[in-house]
């Protein structure tokens, strides 16, 4: 069985891939997903979403015999849509808020997920790129010297 902490970016990879329009969302980003993508992304690839899971800190608290973890999941969105680009941007970061708010404990794999944080980046160069890096901190407990 993995660790409760690939369980947690697998969940992620499941809630972000449904962040479609016809699941009720304002766009399309959940069709182009990746964990920690190998390659640098190009305008094919636009829309796109990537999140890794960055570092994962030691927090006090949790039963005996558990570490309480806290791991903090950056996701970068990019694309490029001309003169809507900050509108889809802005589209974007909603429907990632409210795929995240659906169930903040993972389906139970979690105890909490601490509120989100973004910043908004624009880019002009043969057309306009937008994106943003959403950050955000997922808490949970695992057996002591594991994640």
């Amino acid at each position: 069985m993995s660790t409760i902490r690939q369980q947690i970016m697998d969940a992620i990879q499941t809630r972000f891939e449904g962040i479609t329009l016809i699941n009720g969302y304002q766009t399309d980003i959940g069709l182009n997903v990746s964990q920690w993508k190998a390659t640098a992304l190009n305008a094919d690839d636009f829309p796109a979403l990537e999140y890794r899971d960055v570092s994962c800190d030691r927090m006090d608290g949790g039963p005996i015999g558990f570490f309480r973890w806290a791991a903090t999941i950056d996701t970068e969105i990019v694309t490029a849509s001309g003169a809507t680009t900050m509108t889809e941007v802005r589209e974007m970061l909603s429907d990632i808020y409210k795929a995240i708010g659906l169930d903040e404990s993972w389906n139970n794999l979690a105890q909490w997920t601490e509120q989100p944080s973004d910043v908004v980046i624009m880019e002009q160069q043969d057309k306009i790129i937008g994106g943003a890096k959403i950050t955000f901190r997922i808490v949970y407990d695992a057996v002591k010297w594991t994640q």
